[in-house]
């Protein structure tokens, strides 16, 4: 850097600095989380994912070892505060279902339902990634987020 001027070196500098900041920010608005149901009854993964350019979240449950019938993807918090996702009627086979563009409260329970609202198997949500920003509706942010008290 010996061929640039020390007022030039100070503001390169300052640039990138700003541009290296910055991106810790964006990134704070991914917030992916995913659950494995063991077997008990059932056995598969729930994903659901934090769509930063929609701001809403988009998620799927495949599972399998359910009894034939309706039941219901949902999350919770903490078993409280449900929501329910979408719908599937399972049979022979893997069974699920998918949602896209929905806004979320805070949750860590990814939960199956049967056609009477009875929770049949839950797992717990691992986020992945990083956290959401603590001002969007249904952070996940651990540090930051005290509206929800999450773990």
């Amino acid at each position: 850097m010996r061929f640039l001027s020390g007022g030039f070196r100070i503001s390169l500098l300052a640039a990138v600095l700003g541009v290296l900041l910055a991106l810790p920010a964006a990134a704070a608005h991914n917030g992916n989380n995913k659950g494995d149901f063991d077997g008990s009854p059932a056995t598969g993964s729930a994903t659901i994912n934090y769509s930063e350019g929609q701001g809403t979240f988009n998620g799927s449950l495949n599972v399998k070892g359910l009894q034939d019938g309706d039941y219901t993807f949902a999350v919770s918090l903490n078993g409280a505060n449900r929501t329910e996702l979408c719908d599937f009627t399972a049979g022979n086979g893997r069974q699920g279902c998918s949602f896209n563009g929905r806004e979320l409260p805070g949750f860590n329970l990814a939960e199956i339902l049967d056609a009477d609202g009875n929770v049949v198997d839950s797992a717990v949500l691992a986020r992945r990634g990083n956290c959401r920003d603590p001002q969007q509706g249904g952070s996940q942010c651990e540090a930051n987020d005290t509206r929800n008290n999450l773990p």
